[in-house]
């Protein structure tokens, strides 16, 4: 069999992230903070991570992105390069849904129970989705969508224990989730990284069906100012 070697691209928080990985172990990973200017740097950030692992993109045989949700403009820009990239190069993309990358990542360490990833919404609301682990299997049991913090909280009450909190989200409203939230409640701080991307693709391979390019989009649970300013709503 032919060595897979993926690159991982993960735009949706307030860190990025790129990964080169092939079977059985990743073998570079780079994390940067991110501003508005993630357009201008992407590229060059990728390309620091081929020079680092001593390969090209010529070497890829697939790109996994993350779909979010996340930050608007983070995923925009990180959809759009893996498409330009998968196209350019003539490989496989598949786009990998942010909460479900870090559920899959977590599932071995939570064994049985409920896994909720946070995504930071605007305001002080949240984004989640709720993932139930059985046997290693993960199983998403609602759509994401976003949640004020006791909304959450109430709703999280009639999960099936044990429950395990991660993401940004969970990070930046840790306090005011311990507040509401059973203190029994197993919780971990982890967010995804595009490792998490890489490891999904080595799990699931990429010989199989996948959508087209034009039907990776990413997942957009909110829209921009510019939309919210122009009146226009977004559908996903």
């Amino acid at each position: 069999m032919t060595p897979l070697l993926v690159l991982g691209i993960e735009t949706s928080g307030s860190e990025v992230s790129f990964a080169l990985g092939d079977r059985p172990n990743i073998t570079r990973e780079a994390v940067y903070t991110t501003s508005f200017d993630l357009s201008q740097h992407i590229i060059t950030w990728i390309d620091a991570l081929f020079t680092s692992a001593g390969c090209s993109p010529a070497d890829l045989t697939a790109i996994g992105v993350s779909l979010g949700p996340g930050g608007w403009t983070g995923l925009r820009v990180g959809v759009a390069t893996a498409k330009a990239l998968a196209q350019g190069l003539c490989i496989p993309l598949v786009g990998v849904p942010t909460f479900t990358g870090l559920a899959c990542a977590l599932a071995s360490e939570v064994g049985e129970g409920t896994i909720v990833p946070l995504a930071c919404g605007r305001h002080n609301e949240v984004l989640a989705q709720v993932y139930r682990v059985e046997n290693g299997d993960v199983v998403a049991q609602r759509e994401p969508r976003p949640y004020s913090i006791p909304s959450l909280c109430e709703s999280m009450k009639n999960l099936l224990p044990p429950v395990t909190l991660c993401g940004e989200g969970f990070l930046k409203h840790q306090q005011e989730l311990a507040a509401g939230f059973p203190a029994s409640r197993d919780t971990c701080p982890a967010v995804c990284r595009a490792g998490m991307i890489v490891a999904r693709l080595r799990r699931d391979g990429v010989d199989r069906p996948l959508p087209a390019l034009d039907e990776i989009k990413p997942l957009y649970l909110m829209p921009s100012q510019a939309e919210r300013q122009a009146g226009i709503v977004v559908t996903g």
